[in-house]
């Protein structure tokens, strides 16, 4: 190999390399061939000291990127040093593989420490504007329960339908269609008593009192919620869903009782997270039954629309354990005591805390790393051979 291949596969190595620092290498190499000509030395011999160009190029990109690396001490700086390093040869190459992984996942610490410290303070802002101005609303908001109007429909004949099917109380205007068999007792906060009962030719309706409840041209009866305290649906069949509502708007309780005698009750208190629980007969206190009986019951709930299937889901992957022990109850609350606002300001804390103590130790430790990164580059660019100091 002659002077010029030398130098062309030298310039192909540094591809990559700012041109200037190119030019100069080059321009060094020229000279140190020209000086090596004057002492009558050949340029195979010169080629053969010299060794191979493409590792040469590797050593001087290496040492290239430390120069870089020693005028901008940045972690991109450093992170091209120990490109450069690592493609010395196969030894370095292997060690920096886990150096990398070590370098995600210091990445992704510092991803999660401060994505929790930023979540917690982004709470604890919503929290601290809510409690001065009242914006944003924070609470488990139940106003439905009393807002809007109720009515009850006869089934049509043949119409194949379970209790409830269409019962939806979280809609404003919600409509119940009772088959024949089926009623619905209507208490009113004033004290009166209403039956309504389905049957082949509409509702017939029975009043304990002077209110005066009548269908109107499509056999429907329908009046608003906040008249009434509290409403039971029972079905042919045996079971029911009863519905007491509270003096304060957004309060109620929801009991939904099948067939073959499970109870689920459901406790809601506007601002709060509801309580539930089910009551089961103790001949099914065994573990499959248990489970089964519960599932059963909450199905019933869906089916009603009393809750919706997600709501369903969540509560049987909450209670899956505990509704298999040898009792007959199951509680499921969610915090218990505690507002949607005092929630929203525990979680903040505990995420800006967990974030900041993540933060201080993630420091810490990247100091560490810097470090340690420093001394194997000094001591990787120091086996360099000295002629490349050319």
């Amino acid at each position: 190999m002659n002077e010029k291949a030398f130098l062309s596969a030298l310039e192909q190595g540094l591809r990559g390399l700012p041109s200037e620092e190119v030019r100069e290498i080059l321009v060094d190499y020229q000279e140190y061939f020209r000086d090596a000509a004057e002492a009558g030395r050949s340029e195979d011999e010169v080629v053969a000291s010299l060794g191979d160009p493409a590792k040469l190029a590797k050593e001087l990109r290496a040492q290239v990127r430390y120069r870089q690396w020693e005028e901008n001490k940045s972690f991109r700086s450093l992170f091209r040093v120990m490109v450069a390093v690592a493609g010395l040869g196969l030894v370095n190459f292997l060690l920096a593989i886990p150096f990398m992984v070590y370098l995600s996942l210091l990445t992704a610490g510092w991803v999660t420490a401060v994505t929790f410290f930023g979540i917690g303070l982004f709470l604890l802002c919503i929290g601290a504007a809510h409690g001065l101005t009242g914006w944003p609303e924070l609470g488990v908001n139940h106003r439905w329960i009393q807002e809007g109007t109720i009515t009850f429909s006869a089934a049509e004949d043949g119409q194949e339908t379970s209790l409830g099917d269409d019962f939806d109380p979280s809609e404003e205007d919600m409509t119940v269609s009772l088959r024949k068999g089926d009623s619905v007792i209507l208490h009113y906060r004033n004290g009166e008593v209403v039956s309504l009962t389905g049957g082949e030719n509409g509702l017939k309706i029975d009043s304990s009192g002077p209110t005066t409840l009548k269908a109107d041209a499509d056999k429907e009866v329908t009046l608003p919620k906040k008249q009434i305290k509290s409403y039971l649906l029972k079905g042919e069949e045996g079971g029911s869903i009863e519905m007491t509502l509270g003096d304060a708007s957004g309060d109620a309780d929801i009991a939904v009782t099948s067939n073959k005698g499970d109870r689920f009750d459901a406790k809601l208190k506007h601002g709060e997270w509801p309580e539930m629980s089910l009551v089961q007969p103790e001949h099914q206190a065994q573990r499959a039954a248990a489970s089964d009986a519960f599932a059963a019951v909450l199905g019933e709930q869906v089916a009603s629309k009393a809750i919706s299937s997600d709501a369903a889901q969540r509560i049987l992957e909450a209670t899956g354990n505990a509704a298999g022990h040898e009792r007959n109850m199951v509680i499921v609350s969610g915090f218990k005591g505690l507002s949607l606002l005092k929630v929203v300001l525990l979680t903040g804390v505990g995420l800006l805390l967990s974030g900041l103590v993540g933060v201080v130790f993630l420091l810490w430790l990247t100091r560490w790393t810097w470090r340690g990164i420093v001394a194997l580059v000094k001591a990787q660019i120091a086996l360099l051979s000295p002629r490349n100091e050319t």
